[in-house]
């Protein structure tokens, strides 16, 4: 997870839904934890070097102008989750549904 939220209020937020999803996370990246928040690239670059991953393998999935910027910023690739997100952001890919991430990522990893 990658949140411009604290990291203390991504989980709050991730617990108090119908399942905790923070939970099958192995990191949660707050704006508590870089000196730049989003859309600057800190926290995605952070994350990259946490995983032992490069730019290139990173697609991360938003839906805010905030996310694509630091997107953008960092060098990755953008998903706009666009059944939560009702403007156009830039973006690499604009899947219309969650499980479409899916042949995304199968996409990049060929």
């Amino acid at each position: 997870i990658n949140t411009s939220r604290t990291v203390a209020g991504a989980e709050e937020a991730a617990a108090s839904l119908e399942w905790n999803f923070a939970e099958f996370c192995d990191h949660v990246i707050g704006c508590d934890l870089v000196e730049n928040p989003k859309p600057a690239p800190d926290s995605l670059l952070y994350l990259c070097k946490l995983c032992g991953l490069s730019a290139d393998e990173i697609l991360f999935v938003g839906d805010t102008e905030f996310d694509s910027g630091c997107a953008a910023n960092a060098g990755v690739d953008f998903a706009v989750a666009t059944w939560g997100c009702k403007i156009h952001l830039p973006a690499t890919y604009y899947p219309k549904h969650p499980l479409e991430l899916l042949d995304i990522i199968k996409q990049k990893n060929q």
